[in-house]
This record gives structure tokens, C-alpha cells and sequence, in this order.
């Protein structure tokens, strides 16, 4: 068995353990969350971005399904913490990821960039805010709505930094569809 040399080793074994699971798009999903989202997210709103498929433009019910962040991503890599706030397990994580993105390292591994974040972060807000406004059981108000702050706070926010690159994006179509 071959023990890993350092930080470095150890976050690349678990990225390369993230890219080969079954969950391999929710954990990008939520890693790109954890590194750009503008608050930082509790599990219960974990549970909702682990919902939201952007690529499908729809939202997983997933009403009393208890979170596994563990069979999402590896516990190197995230954890909940006291606070039942998502984090990374140490400060060094979020520097590996952005450094090293786009070294040979992790070349074939999930990419990780601000642009990319902020449309896929506005696009899942967007998308969740429909979703909520499509239901047709809205019993207890937005109580039961985790992400619902979040998504109407900060989906402009996200926007706006893809409108600044100048970028053509699936968001530019799902603002203009509603």
C-alpha cells in the first residue's frame, strides 16, 4: 500500500476517487458551491444543490432523503461541520483545487473555474426559483425551502459576473424563457 506524500497526494487521490464515483456531476456540482457560492451553505441547502440538475433544468424531489455527502464526495475533500455547515476539511483543499486546476496533475479531472461556477451557480438558482414557483403545494410558505434565500439573493450576482466576460451561456436562454 502505498502511503501518499503529502496534502497534495492525498487531495488528488480523493479528486480522482470524486471523478470516478457514480456522483461524479453532484460532487462538481457541490464542489463548485463550496469554492464560489457568495454564503457559505448548511446541509439542508447541500441537500437542495445536490438536487438541482442544471444540464436538465430540473429539481430531484428529495423531501426526507437523508444527506450522504460522504457517497458524494470524499471526506478529505468536504465535511459538515458543528454548525452543520458545508466545508472543506481544511483550508488547503479550496487552495489545491484552484491551483491546481489546470496542471497535468489533475488535467482529466472535473473543471473547476470562477466562470464556470457563476453560471452554473446562477442557472441552478434560476432554475430551483422556477421549480419553487411551479409547485403546487406551497403548505408551509418557503420554511421548507433551504436554498430559496440564497437563490433570489445571489442568482443576479452570479449572472452578472458571466455578463461581464461576455460569455454565451444556457443562462442567457433560461432568463429570456421566463
Amino acid at each position: 500500500m502505498n502511503l501518499p506524500k503529502d496534502l497534495e497526494d492525498i487531495y488528488s487521490k480523493a479528486m480522482q476517487k470524486v471523478e470516478r464515483g457514480k456522483q461524479a456531476k453532484d460532487a462538481h456540482h457541490l464542489l463548485l458551491w463550496l469554492l464560489y457560492a457568495y454564503e457559505p451553505l448548511n446541509m439542508f441547502q447541500v441537500r437542495e444543490v445536490v438536487a438541482i440538475n442544471v444540464h436538465k433544468q430540473t429539481v430531484k424531489n428529495n423531501k426526507g432523503m437523508k444527506l450522504r455527502l460522504d457517497a458524494i464526495v470524499d471526506s478529505s475533500l468536504v465535511i459538515i461541520g458543528s454548525d452543520n455547515v458545508a466545508q472543506f476539511a481544511h483550508a488547503s483543499v479550496k487552495e489545491f483545487l484552484i491551483k491546481y486546476n489546470m496542471s497535468a496533475q489533475v488535467k482529466n479531472m472535473l473543471d473547476i473555474n470562477r466562470q464556470l461556477a457563476d453560471d452554473m451557480i446562477a442557472q441552478a438558482c434560476i432554475i430551483y426559483i422556477i421549480h419553487v414557483a411551479d409547485r403546487k403545494e406551497k403548505k408551509n410558505g418557503f420554511e421548507e425551502l433551504p436554498l430559496w434565500d440564497y437563490a433570489c439573493q445571489n442568482w443576479l450576482l452570479h449572472a452578472r459576473c458571466i455578463e461581464e466576460k461576455q460569455q454565451a451561456s444556457p443562462l442567457e436562454s433560461l432568463t429570456k424563457r421566463y
